[in-house]
């Protein structure tokens, strides 16, 4: 049987209040992906919401120790934010040895066409969150929103 895999889409800004509700929900979501069988999780390498995935992701790897961390990088470069959390992740994926327009989208659609759900954090319809977010209900993957109860606070 196919492993299934689940990636991560969300807003590379984020609110710092919101970061503690988000991890929270993260946490939750994540474990009940686990709970659903995922077992690989595909992070795409930005700040903010992938970021955060990732280390909360990797939190779990101490109850669920078969669970992999794949961080897909759109071109070969590596943030020095990503160095620890690269080294603990089960595998690296440069999709381009070089930048070029549009290579972010791609890696969109690469993580999206790997998967079989998608956890996300979508607070506007433009963006690359919105436009990956529209690939996966296009693709039928599993949607996993993460939604914060007290939005209307912020």
């Amino acid at each position: 049987m196919k492993t299934k895999t689940c990636c991560f889409s969300g807003h590379r800004e984020l609110y710092p209040k919101k970061i503690p509700l988000l991890e929270k929900e993260l946490h939750k979501i994540i474990a009940d992906c686990i709970e659903k069988g995922y077992r690989r999780f595909l992070c795409g390498g930005a700040k903010g919401f992938d970021f955060l995935a990732a280390k909360t992701l990797l939190a779990h790897q101490n109850t669920y120790p078969e669970i992999q961390l794949e961080i897909v990088f759109p071109y070969h470069y590596l943030p020095s934010m990503w160095k620890e959390i690269a080294a603990k992740a089960n595998s690296l994926t440069y999709l381009s040895e070089t930048y070029y327009p549009g290579c972010f989208y791609a890696r969109n659609r690469y993580m999206v066409s790997q998967s079989h759900g998608i956890i996300y954090y979508l607070e506007k319809e433009t963006g690359g969150t919105a436009y990956t977010v529209r690939c996966a209900k296009n693709s039928s993957l599993a949607l996993f929103p993460i939604t914060l109860s007290s939005e209307s606070e912020w």
